[in-house]
């Protein structure tokens, strides 16, 4: 039997767990968490590796405008070990002001204990522009935060991927050009390369455009990955994956780009159209093996629903082709869109989260996992959505995989959106959810086909080959002052479902 457990947010929860009469940190939970009188809109989260314990990255609607909140979740039941909010440090027009985080990842000082997270996102004032994008670090605890914040003037931008790789830590993010006078300036995409700790200017900072100036690039998510070099060995590549289209705003289509992590040169950037009218990939992962890069994302055609779409690249830009995953029953089930991906515990496969539309009228919005191939054709071995979830569109599912300590079973995590009372439809809050291996909260409840499994059908696409030349130029940094505030409520209670 799952455990699912609402918390109004507190540093420390109590619940009654239902899973089993002996905790392990093998066992599954679906939890809901934050407070009753605030939003919170969920982004990413991770495992610690071997503790079996978890860290989510959230925004919260505070007095003070939208802050950024990490929360540290225990291995049982998911229950929020402690909370963190950070804000800019600004004494005027508060309620204005917001820092709101998109992705999160930190540095290991072993196996066991996390020495500090990054995060990425975005920091401004609702009564002026632009927007700033930024990089943040705190500690194991999710205080003494260190900031820097990008040095805009006429763009506005904000941080979408943070990953970390030797001591490093790279950032990438989109820009967007603002005020009257940008002509046939384009949208387009950053990346840069801090010291893990912060404490200096990056290495390297660009702006990545294209030769083309009447297209438009949009990032979405990135993953680090291996490149083969043209002396035979292989390098490390930061891999970004999103939309462009042209001026004229019609026909998106995905594309991914790979830049050298130690020089910043963006080695390609290639094309992954599906054919269809629209599609754009969210989230990339890459095969360890084959080196062959899947991304995951939408397709949309001329009837307007969005189905899941995944395509594949090799290590040297070649678009290999990709599926359209649609559902076979859209009377119950509509629009349906991937936005995070990993590795499988098996070899060669990775597993998507994202949401899908149920029910009818509006319908409900709810969180879907699901195992694939990496491969053009992506065979689709598990589908299973759950029905107490609550997938917010301003936010982001995240799904990362954990093994649990003493090589116990293998695990997902997914962070997505929840309501801490199913009765009220203006209830808005975060939600984790840790699934087995196999896709399920309970074998039992496989066993029994109590949890619900959605029926898929793949479309093979047609692979067009379509390359950019790139352009960069070098971008700069500022030091930021960010301040921790306290995080307790004014009251909590916690329910069982």
């Amino acid at each position: 039997m799952k455990n699912t457990t609402r918390f109004l947010h507190r540093l420390v929860a109590l619940t009654l767990l239902l899973a089993f009469s002996q905790p392990t940190f093998s066992q599954t939970y679906e939890t809901d968490f934050g407070w009753q009188t605030t939003r919170e809109v969920a982004w990413d989260g991770i495992p610690i590796p071997n503790l079996g314990t978890a860290v989510s990255l959230s925004n919260t609607d505070q007095l003070c405008g939208t802050q950024l909140m990490l929360t540290k979740h225990n291995a049982i039941n998911g229950a929020p070990l402690w909370t963190s909010i950070l804000a800019p440090a600004t004494s005027t027009n508060c309620a204005y002001t917001y820092l709101r985080g998109r992705a999160l990842g930190f540095d290991p000082e072993n196996t066991i204990n996390p020495i500090g997270f990054h995060i990425t996102g975005n920091t401004g004032n609702s009564l002026s522009y632009p927007d700033a994008a930024f990089l943040l670090r705190t500690n194991a605890n999710g205080q003494s935060p260190v900031a820097w914040r990008k040095a805009t003037r006429d763009k506005e931008e904000i941080g979408m991927v943070v990953e970390e790789i030797h001591g490093n830590v790279l950032v990438a993010g989109n820009s967007t050009p603002i005020g009257i006078n940008t002509g046939n300036r384009n949208k387009h995409f950053w990346a840069a390369r801090f010291i893990g700790n912060l404490s200096s200017p990056p290495q390297w900072s660009f702006y990545y455009t294209a030769e083309d100036t009447t297209r438009h690039f949009v990032i979405h998510e990135g993953c680090m990955g291996r490149y083969k070099t043209a002396a035979g060995g292989t390098s490390f590549g930061l891999a970004l994956s999103g939309y462009y289209y042209p001026q004229n705003g019609t026909g998106r289509h995905t594309f991914v780009s790979l830049i050298d992590w130690n020089s910043g040169v963006e080695i390609w950037r290639t094309a992954c159209p599906s054919g269809v009218d629209e599609d754009e990939g969210i989230d990339i992962v890459q095969d360890p093996e084959s080196l062959v890069f899947l991304v995951v994302g939408y397709a949309r055609k001329t009837d307007g629903q969005k189905r899941m779409y995944s395509c594949a690249v090799d290590q040297s830009g070649v678009f290999l082709g990709g599926s359209i995953h649609g559902i076979s029953v859209p009377d119950n089930f509509r629009d349906m869109v991937a936005r995070d991906v990993c590795l499988s515990v098996e070899p060669k496969k990775a597993v998507a989260t994202g949401y899908v539309v149920t029910g009818p009228g509006q319908g409900d919005i709810k969180t879907f996992a699901l195992q694939l191939s990496i491969e053009p054709a992506s065979v689709l071995d598990w589908t299973y959505y759950f029905p107490e979830s609550f997938s917010d569109l301003s936010g982001s599912e995240a799904i990362n995989r954990s093994m649990s300590p003493a090589g116990g079973t293998a695990h997902y995590l997914i962070t997505t959106g929840g309501r801490l009372y199913t009765g009220d439809d203006t209830s808005r809050d975060a939600q984790v959810i840790k699934i087995l291996f196999n896709g399920t909260l309970d074998p039992a409840l496989q066993e029994k086909c109590e949890q619900p499994r959605m029926v898929l059908k793949s479309i093979r696409t047609e692979i067009v080959v379509l390359r950019f030349p790139g352009k960069k130029f070098r971008t700069s940094w500022n030091k930021m002052e960010v301040l921790r505030k306290p995080a307790t409520p004014d009251r909590s209670r916690c329910f069982d479902r």
